[in-house]
């Protein structure tokens, strides 16, 4: 008798990698399903992440979402993340990644949007990048690649918790937030509707340092809820922004 493997969704696969699987994903239990809009890079299914019918409803153990939604319309963001719940299985879970834009926008306000902020495979990042897309792919030809809304920890915590997922916890790493969410049926003892915002790693792979005052908006990170957004409140320690002209 053999165990049945579990099946991860991978939405937004690109050309096959194994590692573009996070660690958890890669053992020999895992099955990986392969989905994306462009049949050029040959998934296992070709479709948008808005609508997936011929995906059975909780036949997936997990779902793996990096870099996807951002490339989504704002109002087309709950439609995705609840097809995302909708797949997966009670007791599943969601891993989703994608840039920070309050990250970002630090850089942005000390006058760096089109700086280099690191060296990917295929050329220099920079802010302006990552908030509207890889200028460089877009500029070929690849409009997939253009980024049409924005996530901070908040608010990505906000519409996983609003598109039914308990239990959400969301690192903010550098320029990315990893976000995690599970399924659970209404009435679950372990279903707990609220979300944690941690702040794991706040400099680069090379040691690149945030701008001094974004120390302060760090002050006004802490737990999420689908109610209140301390990013709303004045702070009540103003520090200069410090702008460079």
């Amino acid at each position: 008798m053999t165990n049945k493997k579990k099946k991860v969704l991978h939405v937004g696969c690109g050309p096959y990698s194994p590692e573009k699987l996070p660690q958890i994903f890669r053992g020999s239990e895992w099955e990986e399903v392969r989905l994306d809009i462009d049949e050029k890079v040959k998934p296992d299914i070709v479709s948008s992440m808005t609508d997936m019918p011929m995906v059975e409803q909780g036949s997936m153990d997990a779902l793996f979402s990096s870099h996807n939604v951002e490339h989504l319309y704002r109002h087309q963001v709950q439609t995705a993340l609840k097809e995302f719940h909708r797949v997966i299985a009670d007791g599943g879970n969601l891993v989703v990644t994608l840039p920070d834009v309050q990250t970002t926008c630090a850089y942005v306000a000390e006058g760096m949007l089109d700086d280099t902020l690191y060296e990917s495979p295929g050329g220099p990042i920079a802010p302006v990048d990552v908030l509207y897309g890889w200028t460089k792919s877009i500029a070929n030809g690849n409009h997939y690649m253009a980024h049409k809304t924005g996530f901070t920890a908040k608010t990505l915590a906000r519409h996983m918790l609003a598109a039914g997922f308990s239990n959400v916890v969301v690192r903010r790493v550098w320029l990315d937030l990893w976000a995690t969410g599970t399924k659970l049926p209404e009435g679950h003892p372990n279903r707990k509707m609220q979300a944690q915002i941690i702040n794991d790693k706040m400099v680069g792979p090379k040691g690149q340092r945030l701008p001094f005052w974004y120390e302060r908006l760090l002050v006004l990170q802490s737990q999420a809820d689908s109610r209140t957004d301390e990013l709303d409140v004045p702070p009540k320690v103003w520090k200069p922004l410090g702008l460079k002209a």
